[in-house]
């Protein structure tokens, strides 16, 4: 998609089936299997939308996937789908590893950083994108390292993360802050407490990804917040100020788990926000 002076394009690392319940919290199926089918286990789909930005300005990539670190266990847990990868995508748009200039993390859970780092033949881990800057919030960078007993499991060991401090590639923001012209990060707590979504500007035009503050399209009610948000009352009120200005202006926003409807705009139906694919306007 073309963006003013930008090119967008998502890429996809694979999609995985998580727990329905645990992805829509207090809400009941009764309710949220309206909006989204669920497996005999109780799972939904969910896929991995990763964000290339290309500009003048360089190529940025949002978000890195899942990457290749997963024992026989966690595929069970999972059921990955690996029919789609990072790299094969960013190969088909001659995009090299090499090539990109910045990545922004949402945040540092597995499924969204996954390709951030590869096994080294030592045994370690190296930088995927060896040139790439690293642009993520200082709090959640901390609490990568130092994960409290809940969030560890959705962590990687601490070698993954201080591979790419040791390369030289970490930046850490405290709140908002201009990654390259045009595009900002902005903190969006609740799902994690350093969470942040990525702003891309041209005019008075915005395109917001999301990461885990509104994962997918069947999300943008307030209610419908994921259990595993760690402080879903600040999701809430993020969420009733940030919908409204973004149905009012039109804005566009990636969905990053969402495996159909990937980019849309929000609307107000009979006194709620609804996503409406951007392909069908």
């Amino acid at each position: 998609m073309e963006f003013g002076p930008y090119t967008l394009d998502i890429i996809n690392d694979g999609n995985f089936w998580l727990d329905g319940g645990s992805m829509f919290g207090v809400v009941p199926k009764t309710l949220w299997s309206r909006l989204i089918e669920s497996d005999e286990h109780n799972r939904i789909r969910v896929a991995t939308n990763c964000l290339l930005v290309r500009s003048s300005s360089g190529t940025v990539l949002i978000e890195t996937g899942l990457g290749d670190h997963y024992d026989e266990k966690q595929h069970k847990i999972y059921s990955f789908e690996f029919d789609e990868r990072l790299l094969g995508g960013l190969s088909r748009l001659g995009v090299a590893p090499e090539d990109v200039d910045v990545v922004i993390q949402t945040h540092l859970h597995f499924d969204h950083c996954g390709s951030l780092a590869q096994r080294a033949a030592s045994g370690g881990y190296t930088p995927t994108f060896p040139r790439a800057e690293l642009v993520v919030q200082s709090s959640e960078w901390q609490d990568a390292l130092n994960p409290d007993f809940r969030s560890k499991p959705s962590f990687f060991p601490k070698a993954f993360y201080r591979s790419i401090e040791k390369a030289g590639l970490l930046r850490l923001v405290e709140g908002k802050e201009e990654v390259v012209p045009g595009i900002s990060v902005m903190p969006m707590g609740g799902h994690t407490r350093g969470h942040q979504i990525v702003e891309i500007r041209h005019g008075d035009q915005r395109v917001f990804y999301l990461g885990d503050f509104i994962p997918m399209s069947s999300q943008v009610h307030a209610p419908y917040i994921a259990g595993y948000d760690l402080f879903p009352l600040t999701t809430l009120e993020h969420k009733l100020e940030f919908v409204p200005p973004v149905i009012e202006n039109g804005w566009i926003v990636v969905f990053e788990h969402d495996t159909s409807v990937p980019l849309a705009t929000l609307h107000e139906e009979n006194g709620r926000p609804i996503a409406r694919p951007l392909e069908n306007q």
